[in-house]
Parts: C-alpha cells; structure tokens; sequence
C-alpha cells in the first residue's frame, strides 16, 4: 500500500519529504488495521470451534436419549432405570472457564508465535514487526538525505 501511496503522490508532484511521511503513516494504520482483522478471525475461529463442540454434543445426548427410550420400550430397562438416565440427562455440567485464545495451526510461524514476544506480537511484512518497519522507513530516509 505504501508504494501505491508513492506512486500516486509523486505523479501528483507532492514533495518528497510529505509523500515518505505519508508512506510512513500508511504501512503503520495498515500493519494495525491487519491485526485487528488478524484478531477478528481468530475470535470467529474459536466461536465456530465451540458451536460445532456444543452440537457435537446435544447431538450424542439425544442419541443416547432414543437409544434408552427404545430399550424401555422394549423392556430392557426398568421404570427407575429410565427415570434415572432422564434425570441425568437433564442436569446441567458445571460450567467451564472460557478458554485461553489460541491461533489455529494454520496461523504459521514467524515472530507472532516464537520466542520475541509471544502471541500478539505481530507478523506484518515478513515477521519484522512493527518497529523492524519503522526502522527500515527511518534507515532508507536517513540514507537518501532526506532526514
């Protein structure tokens, strides 16, 4: 996005020093702009994870439901027994603490996962992060004279 924003700056003939400010302030809004949306699918990720569990699970507790009721129906099963799976069929689990969000396997490597920082840290334009990026911006200005 950076060099677009260049491009088109410099056909326009803006100065030099407003269109390396301008590239500077692009790369940083999109690098945040990425974790954020980075953030977004990891949070759909783990609610879909959780909504296929819980069915998962109404699914395997009905089944055990009709596979009872049928051998009652068929007189495998007492009155009481019934009553009892019934009744623990019913009762609600404790509930669980929410789990720690955790990226999909899928999410790759690179800094965001390793050893510098941990999860969060940020992975934008090959894993420098964000301060790799301005220190590259900041380098190339100083070596072009124009800081």
């Amino acid at each position: 996005m950076a060099i677009i924003i260049g491009v088109i700056n410099n056909l326009l003939g803006t100065e030099s020093k407003t269109i390396y400010i301008r590239m500077s302030v692009g790369l940083v809004v999109f690098f945040i702009l990425g974790l954020y949306i980075r953030e977004i699918i990891y949070k759909l990720y783990e609610e879909i994870k959780e909504k296929g569990e819980e069915e998962k699970k109404l699914k395997e507790q009905q089944e055990v439901k009709v596979e009872e009721i049928a051998a009652f129906a068929e007189g495998k099963r007492t009155e009481d027994e019934m009553l009892a799976v019934l009744e623990k069929s019913y009762q609600t689990p404790e509930p669980t603490p929410p789990p720690t969000p955790t990226p999909p396997p899928e999410a790759g490597g690179g800094y965001g996962y390793g050893m510098y920082g941990g999860y969060g840290y940020g992975m934008g334009h090959s894993g420098m992060g964000l301060g790799g990026v301005i220190l590259v911006v900041l380098l190339i200005l100083l070596l072009l004279g124009k800081l």
